[in-house]
């Protein structure tokens, strides 16, 4: 999910504002031997779609059900986050689970 990543790493509403976009490219070139890299498939979409009726899905938690769709899709058990507001926020978006 590069594209997630980007959206984040570039934000202006972050309390340090945007990260440079030579240092998202620089990150992204670090990661991306790391990580399984997925394609959004006709299967995400389908899993999407169900997950946003299912569990009511709006705004921004889209982002967030994408992510989901695609793990299911793909059959992917776990993501890594940096995210440090994601304890925060857990509460405000929907729970999916298989």
């Amino acid at each position: 999910m590069l594209r997630e990543f980007w959206v984040q790493a570039t934000r202006y509403e972050t309390e340090a504002g945007p990260m440079p976009l030579t240092w998202a490219h620089e990150r992204i070139a670090w990661f991306r031997p790391f990580v399984r890299e997925v394609d959004e498939t006709p299967a995400v979409r389908d899993q999407l779609l169900t997950l946003l009726q299912e569990y009511d899905v709006r705004g921004i938690a889209v982002h967030d059900a994408n992510i989901v769709a695609t793990m299911l899709a793909h059959d992917i058990g776990s993501v890594c986050t940096l995210e440090p507001a994601l304890s925060a926020t857990a509460g405000s978006s929907p729970s999916f689970r298989r």
